[in-house]
């Protein structure tokens, strides 16, 4: 199990879960939930894949292989063609070398296999009548709901001469972060005409994992050290999670815009050209 092979490798390299926490900005407790196996503790499969592969990295262990063991675990594929092969010739030679009294089992198994095949079209039958009374009380329920449809609810016209305000949208730029119940509130952009490309710098003071996509494609995604300042430029727009958001410091443009959030903050936030350079709240 995935969970095993990260608790062995981390107990042997003489760590705690704390030190995995402060090494990679995981919680604990996804930490713990990763080990036991608990995938229904963490918060998606996005998250969880960007936990257990960071979680892989820092113990040193293949990233790649490890997500594929993720990737076996949390899916319901069904058994290769082949493994049902295998199965069926040892249950075949199983039975070829069985004594002759277990003939009687499997004759009464057959019987009961040949009754199931008697009652499959009944049961085929009786799915298909189903089905029809299914389609037929939907079909009714549609018409007769419409023919009592309001014609007059009709949304009201914006009048052509009112002004139109400073244009304010919000921005549900999701990606991995480490906690969406405080990510959530942290996504906003502000859209006016500023220049055609985009200049970002992150200033890092302390760790923090970071996941950066410019114009829709994912460019960076890792650990950021203390010290460490990243810079990317962009034709529409940068979108920057930061899994403590108190320790990254965003420059657009050449303006300073201060700390994307509070200590300890997962924060999702997407910067565009055509954003005007807004200070961070």
């Amino acid at each position: 199990m995935l969970g095993d092979t990260l608790r062995k490798a981390r107990e042997e390299q003489g760590l705690s879960l704390h030190d995995i926490e402060k090494g990679t900005s995981i919680r604990t407790q996804y930490i713990d939930a990763i080990e036991r196996g608990d995938y229904s503790a963490l918060p998606g499969d996005v998250y969880a894949r960007g936990f257990v592969r960071n979680y892989a990295s820092f113990l040193k262990l293949d990233a790649a292989e490890c997500l594929m063991q993720y990737k076996s675990e949390t899916s319901n594929e069904p058994i290769p063609h082949e493994q049902h092969s295998d199965a069926a010739a040892s249950s075949a030679k199983k039975m070829g070398s069985s004594p002759r009294h277990n003939s009687n089992k499997s004759f009464s198994s057959g019987q009961k296999y040949k009754s199931q095949m008697n009652d499959s079209p009944r049961r085929q039958n009786f799915a298909l009548i189903g089905l029809t009374l299914v389609v037929i009380m939907v079909g009714g329920w549609i018409a007769f709901g419409s023919s009592f449809s309001t014609p007059d609810s009709v949304k009201p016209e914006t009048p052509k001469n009112t002004k139109p305000a400073a244009s304010v949208q919000t921005n549900q730029n999701h990606h991995t972060a480490y906690d969406p119940a405080t990510s959530s509130d942290h996504r906003t952009s502000f859209h006016e005409s500023n220049g055609d490309e985009i200049s970002i710098d992150a200033h890092v003071k302390g760790r923090s994992w970071m996941q950066v996509t410019v114009d829709g494609e994912v460019v960076y995604e890792g650990i950021a050290e203390d010290g460490e300042t990243m810079s990317w430029k962009g034709k529409q727009s940068i979108a920057i999670s930061a899994g403590d958001a108190g320790a990254v410091s965003i420059t657009q443009n050449g303006k300073q815009l201060g700390s994307m959030g509070g200590a300890g903050e997962v924060v999702e936030k997407t910067y565009s050209k055509n954003e005007p350079t807004k200070r961070n709240e």
